[in-house]
């Protein structure tokens, strides 16, 4: 399968609540094609991104808490910055990553209505997560809402985890959340575990693809990444992950020597 880019963060956060879109019918075809367009589709319009997702507020709450021992802070996928912005406003520094240039002149303007104190606490990084390098270390590093799920291939998955821990400070954290698979999701390709959906767009129809990861999967990846004290859990307030989960979130942390 291809290599798709990254494009700021997937479309919704629970799958079996897709309210703005119906899932595809077909799987996702080996060539890469529905990958590609997939990573791209959904994020083209700002406004109508940020008009469709304004009320969801669960994750931002909960990575503004994640970060209240930290200084600073590494967000990929940022986007609009539904998550930036109340990072920000609760005093931490952030240095914003999306590959999608719309959606982070959408993400500064919003910063510089929020007034210059917010302002100067955001660096704003146009640039893929798998290949992105500063010299600068984190506190923490946030992969909201689902952005992890843009990692199509095990390649992707392992360049991105190893820049995400050289970036963080010995002790830091890295905060993440993903769907947790469903075998019965329609459009869900099992064996290329690759799930496309068809949103409702303001342009009409888009596609969205998402890479599901299973939990077992996932903690594998981190361990080889050199990441430790890895936690699972099933809800946005720390409740336990289980079959019936929709959300799968996760904490882990780079040993501090």
């Amino acid at each position: 399968m291809a290599t798709a880019p990254f494009y700021s963060r997937p479309a919704f956060g629970y799958l079996r609540r897709v309210k703005h879109g119906r899932s595809a019918t077909r799987s996702a075809p080996r060539n890469g094609f529905v990958v590609n367009a997939g990573a791209v589709d959904h994020y083209q319009d700002p406004e109508s991104y940020d008009r469709l997702y304004e009320a969801r507020t669960e994750d931002a709450t909960f990575y503004v808490r994640r970060a209240k021992a930290a200084r600073s802070v590494l967000e990929y996928g940022a986007g609009t910055g539904r998550i930036t912005l109340p990072l920000l406003e609760a005093g931490r520094r952030v240095t914003a990553v999306d590959l999608s240039a719309a959606m982070l002149g959408a993400l500064a303007r919003r910063a510089e209505r929020a007034g210059q104190a917010v302002r100067s606490r955001l660096a704003i990084e146009c640039a893929d997560m798998r290949t992105f390098v500063t010299r600068q270390r984190f506190d923490l590093v946030v992969v909201g809402f689902n952005a992890f799920g843009h990692l199509y291939s095990h390649r992707d998955v392992v360049a991105f985890l190893e820049r995400a821990f050289s970036h963080l400070s010995p002790g830091g954290e890295l905060a993440l959340d993903l769907p947790l698979p469903h075998l019965d999701l329609p459009g869900y390709d099992g064996t290329a575990q690759i799930l496309v959906s068809e949103m409702d767009g303001a342009r009409g129809a888009e596609l969205l693809t998402l890479r599901l990861f299973q939990p077992q999967e996932l903690l594998m990846h981190l361990h080889y990444a050199g990441f430790e004290r890895a936690s699972l859990f099933g809800d946005f307030q720390g409740g336990p992950l289980e079959s019936d989960s929709e959300v799968m979130v996760l904490s882990a942390r780079k040993p501090k020597c």
